[in-house]
């Protein structure tokens, strides 16, 4: 394919006939859902109230809880902790769509749900939002393919979930304007008239912009990024459960590994990719990409990297990785980690509870935590921050050219964010009462089989902000909270984040290549630290990173 054709292709050229001929092919792994027609657009008008608490007596109730079963965020990065569930109120008081058609095309992660004539749950969700709504669910495995392919049709959807980090080459096409600019809907001031959407936090909404625009409503997650779980029960049993420098970190796991706490054998480490990050937080390296001298600096080019890579080699000398370490997939690391064959793995900060649970299951003595990363030295170490979401939710320029049309579509996507503890959260978490859920032993809800298999990812496309409440283990929603502060305290951000290189997303493969084959190549002792990290710099620089840092620079 010549340079213009793959320029018309990312620009949307392609007429009706080749969209119906790639359809053939997207639709394939993929389903395209759709109901019955909706009517003429009709005048903005209020729900019809539900029976809840009004606004004023749910605040009441809410606030005699503080400190007792919530436990608000004095920071709007930092989220909310419930310990029992509050009153629901009624966070949509105005009906969102105007009865018409409504279609989005959104990544997911489960099968496709009951077709809509058997779907009691797809039903309502369309009678609540007034809209026909008809969702193109592209599986997680080939969106990046799908999402592409459908952008480069011409016939796009009104709202479009765009990934950019599963498939970068969408940066062209946003850079090029193919979505609606919101800005003027969604700054900080005019996103009030969508309340579910400005409790977003502001993280989310700086992150996820591009070339000073927002582009889409991001899915927020936490800001906390990835953090080291480790099972503190065999950290109790070696008597180090707080490590506060590289010696006694060492020696604990030193520990951890000749006590075989389960009575197996076991190692203290997992994946040794992720964990690396770990000990690159001790030494207070940059999130990436830092500031040196005035200079936009890549994180192995800073001078304590030679220092940082040695420690991790000689965690690996020491045999405290476990043997599959350099292969291991994630999800082998979890299963790995909660049976019981190495101590310490690196997930996502949200993810600390489901591991919990599942080691539980197979050791009910099992008591996994989050450890903070602490300085090298005994001083301060930092912690590498999340972006704060995942993903957004666009609107093709196509379908942006009606301001009344775009506020439409930002009503319906402020339903989808509706906060856990509503109305309207509940029924798109949980579906309808008794026919797509059940009460469960403790008494609170809990999705059916029916439930999932008719709920799925229809409204994937966006979420509230997280909150942090476990019904089966209540005080885990406080501590983890306490734990993000913590983090939060320290974290620093990649200041590129929301900025974009043509050079990096050209260059990715191969760069990352040389991260990887360096990396590999000194910790095996292939390469000695010193002369390897000089050639690993150099290699880098030559093969795309000045000009990478040269494009990120000019855009701070």
């Amino acid at each position: 394919m010549d340079n213009q054709s793959k320029h018309d292709e990312l620009s949307g050229v392609y007429n009706r006939r080749r969209f119906i001929q790639m359809m053939s092919t997207v639709t394939t792994g993929s389903v395209l859902l759709a109901a019955c027609g909706g009517s003429d657009n009709q005048p903005l008008t209020k729900t019809t109230h539900v029976n809840t608490l009004s606004q004023k007596d749910a605040r009441a109730t809410l606030d005699a809880s503080v400190g007792k079963t919530y436990f608000p965020s004095d920071d709007p990065n930092v989220l909310d902790a419930y310990t029992a569930p509050p009153p629901l109120i009624q966070s949509v008081q105005y009906v969102p769509g105007h009865g018409g058609k409504v279609t989005a095309f959104t990544i997911s992660f489960h099968p496709a749900p009951t077709p809509y004539g058997q779907n009691k749950y797809w039903r309502e969700l369309n009678k609540r939002l007034n809209v026909d709504w008809q969702v193109m669910l592209g599986p997680s495995d080939t969106y990046p393919e799908k999402a592409t392919a459908l952008l480069a049709s011409g016939d796009v959807p009104d709202i479009f979930y765009v990934g950019l980090d599963g498939a970068p080459a969408l940066i062209t096409p946003v850079k090029q304007g193919a979505f609606t600019d919101l800005t003027p809907y969604l700054s900080e001031s005019a996103r009030k008239q969508f309340p579910n959407l400005a409790k977003i936090g502001p993280d989310a909404w700086k992150n996820s912009s591009r070339f000073g625009k927002i582009f889409g409503v991001p899915r927020p997650r936490s800001t906390a990024g990835e953090v080291l779980c480790i099972r503190r029960d065999w950290m109790q049993k070696v008597g180090i459960t707080d490590p506060k420098n590289l010696d006694e970190f060492f020696k604990m796991a030193q520990e951890i590994q000749k006590a075989k706490p389960d009575g197996q054998q076991t190692w203290a480490f997992g994946s040794i990719s992720p964990t690396r990050d770990f000990f690159y937080q001790m030494y207070r390296l940059p999130n990436k990409w830092g500031m040196q001298n005035g200079k936009l600096t890549y994180y192995i080019e800073m001078p304590q990297f030679k220092d940082a890579i040695a420690t991790v080699k000689r965690f690996w000398d020491a045999g405290l990785f476990h043997p599959d370490s350099f292969t291991a997939t994630q999800a082998q690391n979890k299963s790995d980690h909660a049976s019981g064959k190495f101590a310490a793995y690196v997930d996502g900060f949200t993810a600390l509870s489901g591991q919990r649970a599942n080691a539980k299951k197979i050791n009910p003595k099992a008591d996994v935590v989050i450890l903070p990363p602490f300085g090298y030295d005994g001083g301060a170490a930092v912690h590498w921050k999340g972006g704060g979401y995942y993903g957004v939710a666009s609107i093709p320029i196509q379908k942006g050219g009606d301001s009344g049309r775009v506020k439409e579509l930002l009503r319906i996507l402020d339903y989808l964010c509706a906060p856990t503890f509503s109305v309207e959260g509940q029924f798109l978490a949980l579906g309808i009462d008794g026919w797509d859920n059940e009460k469960g032993p403790n008494g609170l809800k809990k999705v059916s089989d029916r439930g999932q298999n008719e709920i799925q990812d229809m409204a994937y496309i966006a979420n509230a902000p997280q909150v942090l409440y476990y019904p089966d283990e209540p005080p885990l929603g406080p501590a983890l909270q306490n734990t993000q502060r913590q983090l939060l305290k320290m974290g620093i951000d990649d200041p590129t984040t929301n900025l974009v290189s043509e050079t990096a997303r050209l260059q990715s493969a191969k760069l990352s290549q040389i991260d990887s084959d360096h990396f590999l190549r000194i910790i095996k002792g292939d390469e000695p630290v010193s002369a390897g990290v000089d050639q690993w710099i150099k290699d880098r620089q030559q093969s795309g990173g000045d000009k990478v840092r040269q494009e990120f620079t000019q855009q701070l």
